[in-house]
């Protein structure tokens, strides 16, 4: 339960339900913009973000809904849909595009060298099959059912001599279980409960005296 305490004798106000709409609006601002804040931090902690795609200026980052005396709502959102599963969307369960019919899940050691690194443009599963010439890389299924990108390395008189090995690159799935890392919404939900009484009992307080003065009215 979230205590609100207003001191001090404010039933005679006027326009105090003016007062508490106003409060309200800035109490849900502030509150959002504090759990943006809280987001950040989060998003940097919890996953190994590689980029400024996140920051509010960017088109995927974390973003407020103001909320006004009209309309009392305010919200923290972002257009990372990669983010859903991760937030526990379908039960934390990606599956492929109705385009792709499969996801594409790369080995770490072989493809994304690294778990912190991205995958190169000339390492994902597309640009590999589309240029077997170059990339040496093929498709297979194995006798269990699994589909697998295989890649050739070595064996061209280079570094690695006449020796040859094939890796493995990609493996398809119809769908895989995503780790439950939430950035947004539970650093969302425990920046509210925590805050959202103090703020408002501030911002409420600051409105009373502000029409105190301004209507001249004890």
């Amino acid at each position: 339960m979230i205590e609100i305490k207003i001191d001090g004798d404010i039933g005679k106000l006027l326009k105090l339900d003016q007062d508490i709409t106003f409060a309200a609006a800035s109490s849900l601002t502030k509150v959002a913009g504090l759990s943006q804040d809280v987001s950040d931090l989060a998003l940097q902690h919890e996953f190994h973000v590689r980029s400024g795609w996140w920051k509010h200026t960017s088109k995927y980052g974390i973003k407020i809904k103001k909320a006004t005396k009209a309309d009392l709502t305010s919200a923290v959102y972002t257009g990372a849909d990669w983010l859903l599963e991760a937030e526990g969307h379908a039960a934390g369960v990606k599956v492929p595009d109705r385009h792709s019919g499969h996801l594409a899940i790369p080995d770490v050691k072989e493809t994304r060298h690294g778990i912190s690194k991205v995958v190169r443009k000339t390492e994902k599963a597309r640009y590999l099959l589309a240029h077997p010439e170059q990339t040496r890389a093929f498709k297979v299924t194995t006798k269990g059912g699994y589909t697998l990108i295989l890649q050739r390395k070595g064996g061209r008189g280079g570094r690695g001599g006449n020796t040859s090995k094939v890796v493995t690159k990609y493996i398809f799935a119809d769908k895989v279980k995503v780790p439950h890392q939430s950035a947004i919404v539970e650093p969302t939900q425990r920046t509210v409960l925590r805050y959202v009484g103090e703020i408002f009992n501030e911002e409420l307080q600051h409105a009373i005296s502000t029409s105190r003065v301004k209507g001249g009215n004890p």
